[in-house]
């Protein structure tokens, strides 16, 4: 899975729209302060799901290089392919090894094998995520983003109506947008 994923970013890089993957990570970056290589990669690879899986270059990617993948590889492209990031609750965590997910959209549940997230994630809480079949478990594509309860309609509403990776990556940062203006407009009391 994880072979298959490098290919796929790598490819978006060099010969996929790779700038546009670009312009969705700088959305990402919203109202963040600047982060290091870390959160840098962070937001690349949720911008490459977002473009792969959202706007369908996941397609382009499976007609250029099925050829040069192997079998099972280019059987999973193909799979994966057919979904990508949704809105899901977090469920049943077991810390250090996985959870289960409930997809808002369709209803369909699985369990992740994700051991850094299973840590941090809360049961119910909601989460933006690509579960994706490594041929044994789930496991998650491009990163979990935690999505506020306002955001829920929305997000669901905008993956519903294929609105595309921009739409999205703008939602996802929607609420961190208001908070920084609703600081910026209140007016800061002195206490002397």
């Amino acid at each position: 899975m994880g072979w298959l994923w490098e290919k796929m970013r790598w490819w978006l890089e060099r010969f996929g729209p790779f700038d546009e993957t670009l312009m969705v990570a700088t959305i990402l970056r919203g109202t963040q302060p600047p982060g290091g290589q870390v959160q840098l990669a962070a937001e690349l690879a949720l911008a490459a799901s977002l473009v792969l899986f959202v706007d369908g270059a996941a397609a382009s990617f499976i007609a250029q290089r099925a050829s040069l993948l192997p079998a099972d590889e280019a059987n999973l492209a193909a799979r994966w392919a057919l979904g990508g990031p949704s809105v899901h609750e977090v469920g049943r965590l077991r810390p250090g090894e996985g959870f289960r997910l409930r997809d808002l959209r369709s209803g369909d549940v699985v369990d992740v094998r994700e051991r850094t997230g299973s840590r941090s994630l809360q049961d119910g809480e909601l989460v933006l995520a690509h579960p994706v079949f490594d041929g044994a478990v789930f496991q998650i594509v491009g990163g979990i983003v935690s999505v506020a309860l306002d955001q829920r309609d929305r997000l669901v509403g905008l993956l519903d109506e294929h609105e595309g990776a921009f739409a999205v990556a703008d939602e996802l940062v929607r609420t961190r947008r208001d908070d920084a203006a609703a600081a910026l407009s209140t007016p800061q009391t002195s206490w002397r």
